[in-house]
């Protein structure tokens, strides 16, 4: 009882969030439960691809932890749809990232159990409420009083992020990378702040917490390498300035873990095909990544010099986190009464570190804007850090406000965010109930995918006159090559080395034949006709 009532508005706080999330939770329950669709959640198949792949062949270890999404079968190798390293076996070896989500992704579906689509799904959900709880945290750590109260700006905070369309969608029927490292990278972020605010009783706790989630953090996406240089630069400058080891310490922990890892990653991307290889293909995605590769005539590249970008950057943001910038407008006017009236803008205190720890996380995200312009401006959940980083600022503005009116003034407040709030929270279900949903061309390309599935054999190239997203694939539980036509088979067959091949044709949407070939003599030849 007396850890309750000393504590007792800090519960009532995780307790309201988890209660939001439920909420959340509950206006996602139509699209937790609907077909994986392969307009929308192609990252999502992507990785349940090598889930799947290493289900069946005995594990991560049997590729030495490195994500694969060649399918067993002669038939399915030398096909490379989503880039990467083949190996010596013809099979592609997914490295634009570092491995840990979709290792993740591996032993998570195995402790949730059931069907692979929905438990991926509730690793999600897990995500997204251990994100908004570490939100509240951070900014609870932030605090200029340790009194025992309820805290608006950390409850403001969760709550954006249960409820704008993006973190919807992405930590549910989504999964890949860019979600994962959110949570991983708030913990860092929570470290760093109970750091600099000395706010931790055992120093080599910390130090051994930035050493382990630097690690994860680090072996998920780029975005926590470049936060993790940037917190190391921040604390070295510290320890110049007042000489104080923790800090030293500190950025010796995260920088050298952070360097580690990517070696790790380098040694284990290495063993595919060797340092050549991996460079070569490295150079050659990040020249497409980066934006700075030149239009071609005819094609858009989504580059620095392409206008359409930024439009497409813009309009993700609207999409993703309308409430959000609509919220970023209105706290300057919240914030101004505060820094005018004198009695209140006295009482503002420790500034400087809460600038620090959002100068650190800006840093960081306009450095991967910077490096991977194309990647950003390409991918709908490029904009997830954005947004997270806006939410952290609404939340720091709003502590500012909160520890400076008396509780009266609070709760006016707490009414303003309120009815600001509520409304959009609305709007933002309702948008993303509208944006994201399976469609009958879902269904018809999901048909198509089971009728190969179907008729197929290991040792047949299969061609498809249709785009194969990964989800296409997965549900054909084929590596699947696209070919508008049989023109061009002969000289393709023998570039896969491939002698038995299936060529599938759709029209409107519809399966209407599949042919059995064969390479004979360098001809090729039809040997079964299938019409449906």
């Amino acid at each position: 009882m007396k850890q309750w009532r000393e504590h007792k508005f800090h519960l009532i706080s995780l307790l309201l969030i988890f209660l939001l999330f439920l909420l959340s939770v509950h206006v996602r329950k139509d699209k937790l439960s609907q077909p994986l669709s392969q307009q929308y959640a192609w990252v999502t198949a992507h990785t349940l691809m090598t889930v799947q792949i290493w289900d069946e062949t005995g594990g991560p270890a049997g590729t030495s932890f490195i994500p694969v999404y060649t399918y067993e079968g002669a038939g399915n190798k030398g096909i490379a749809p989503l880039g990467g390293v083949m190996g010596k076996n013809g099979k592609m070896h997914y490295t634009s990232y570092p491995p840990f989500s979709f290792l993740l992704a591996y032993y998570g579906i195995q402790m949730i159990g059931g069907n692979p689509v929905s438990s991926i799904r509730t690793l999600g959900l897990i995500l997204h409420l251990c994100s908004a709880f570490l939100i509240y945290f951070i900014i609870r750590s932030i605090r200029n009083t340790r009194k025992d109260q309820l805290q608006l700006a950390g409850i403001i905070g969760a709550a954006l992020y249960l409820f704008s369309a993006g973190p919807l969608w992405f930590h549910s029927n989504l999964y890949f990378a860019d979600m994962v490292v959110i949570p991983l990278l708030l913990v860092l972020i929570l470290l760093y702040t109970k750091l600099i605010y000395q706010n931790f009783k055992h120093k080599n706790r910390i130090l051994i917490g930035f050493g382990v989630f630097t690690f994860f953090a680090v072996y998920t996406e780029w975005i926590a390498l470049f936060f993790a240089g940037f917190a190391s630069l921040f604390l070295l400058i510290k320890y110049l300035s007042n000489r104080k080891r923790i800090w030293l310490q500190a950025a010796l922990v995260i920088g050298l873990t952070a360097l580690c890892t990517i070696g790790l990653t380098i040694v284990q991307y290495c063993s595919i095909q060797g340092w050549d290889e991996l460079l070569e293909v490295s150079i050659n995605k990040y020249q497409e990544r980066s934006g700075f590769q030149k239009n071609q005539e005819g094609i858009e590249t989504f580059g620095w010099r392409s206008s359409i970008s930024y439009t497409l950057m813009k309009e993700h943001l609207n999409q993703n986190f309308a409430m959000v910038i609509n919220l970023l407008g209105i706290i300057p006017f919240l914030l101004l009464p505060v820094v005018i009236w004198k009695k209140t803008r006295l009482k503002i205190e420790k500034l400087a570190p809460k600038i620090e720890i959002l100068s650190v996380i800006f840093l960081a995200i306009i450095t991967h804007y910077l490096l991977f312009f194309n990647f950003n401006s390409l991918h709908n959940f490029g904009n997830l850090k954005t947004g997270l980083f806006m939410i952290l600022l609404i939340s720091v503005v709003i502590l500012i406000i909160e520890e400076v009116i008396n509780w009266r003034l609070r709760i006016a407040l707490a009414a303003i965010l309120f009815y600001i709030i509520v409304p959009r929270s609305l709007l933002e279900v309702k948008r993303f109930d509208g944006l994201f949903s399976y469609t009958d061309s879902d269904a018809k390309l999901d048909q198509m995918a089971l009728t190969i599935k179907k008729y197929s054999h290991d040792e047949q190239t299969v061609f498809v006159n249709v785009w194969a997203t990964p989800g296409f694939m997965y549900k054909a539980h084929r590596n699947v090559f696209l070919l508008r036509d049989t023109s061009r088979l002969t000289p393709i067959m023998k570039f896969l080395k491939t002698e038995k091949a299936q060529y599938y044709h759709e029209e409107n949407g519809a399966m209407k034949y599949f042919l059995d070939i064969e390479l004979n003599q360098e001809r090729v030849k039809v040997v079964n006709k299938v019409v449906f």
